[in-house]
């Protein structure tokens, strides 16, 4: 029967004679839900109703989603949103429907890309940081590059400037913040373009006759060269500017320090380097 109605009921008996008695009755009113949330996060909220009768709640998304029984949780919807929900109560004939109510999800946190040029000359090094704080934290070198997590470094990189990008997810929605570009240079091949290497290594004497230049060669490498000069050529050393000396070397900590890996200084003047 509808709920909340009145109803007449007919009862006619006999004992000899025709007797009709008549009562009227009506049906309880289905109680119309009520909506509370919990559980909420970027991503989902846990929706539940409740009412003082009826046999089944059931709650649904926006007015033309599907029900769910009571309580439910929604997933994948978009963070720092809200969103209409609605509930039914029934007694297995009768409906009471509730009227939309609205919760809403939380929002990602705050998101900083930073990044670092470790080695600015190729083949370099780019170490880029999506920050701290919630949600999963990752990182790419470039926008729609494979992303790793938080802190992760490039390294081995071609000469070229490189956009790195950081992101925070919850695993449905994402938040995405662009670094500063972080440009990696070509080794010089022009003798005097130091770069990061030291200006005084341990070298040989810059003696009359002969002196050196130092040029930076990849990211942690330097090459020095000796070579005559101008009075060493006149006195009959070699030609003017002749490398008579090549070596190379590993920038260490701070760029201050030098280890020979490679290099002969030639002819007589061998004795006089370390």
């Amino acid at each position: 029967m509808p709920d909340n109605r009145s109803f007449t009921a007919t009862v006619t008996w006999t004992d000899g004679f025709n007797v009709t008695k008549t009562a009227t009755a009506r049906t309880a009113a289905l109680a119309k839900p009520s909506i509370s949330f919990s559980d909420k996060t970027t991503r989902s909220i846990k929706v539940a109703a409740s009412a003082s009768n009826g046999s089944k709640l059931t709650v649904k998304q926006g007015a033309s989603g599907s029900f769910h029984t009571s309580p439910y949780e929604f997933d994948k919807l978009s963070d720092g949103k809200s969103f209409d929900f609605y509930a039914r109560n029934t007694d297995g004939f009768n409906n009471a429907d509730s009227s939309a109510e609205s919760g809403s999800t939380t929002s990602l946190p705050t998101l900083s890309c930073s990044r670092t040029v470790n080695d600015s000359v190729a083949p370099g090094k780019i170490t880029v940081s999506a920050g701290s704080g919630g949600g999963t934290r990752q990182v790419a070198l470039s926008s729609g590059g494979t992303k790793y997590g938080s802190g992760a470094s490039f390294s081995n990189l071609s000469a070229g400037t490189y956009y790195p990008y950081a992101y925070v997810t919850d695993g449905y929605n994402t938040n995405s913040d662009a670094c500063a570009g972080a440009s990696i240079n070509s080794p010089s091949t022009n003798w005097g373009d130091r770069g990061s290497c030291p200006l005084s290594p341990v070298a040989p004497p810059q003696g009359t006759y002969w002196s050196y230049q130092i040029r930076q060669s990849s990211a942690t490498g330097c090459l020095l060269r000796v070579y005559v000069t101008l009075q060493g050529y006149q006195q009959g050393v070699g030609q003017m500017d002749e490398q008579i000396g090549l070596y190379t070397y590993t920038i260490g900590s701070g760029a201050t320090t030098w280890a020979k890996s490679s290099g002969s200084f030639t002819g007589v003047f061998a004795v006089y380097w370390p």
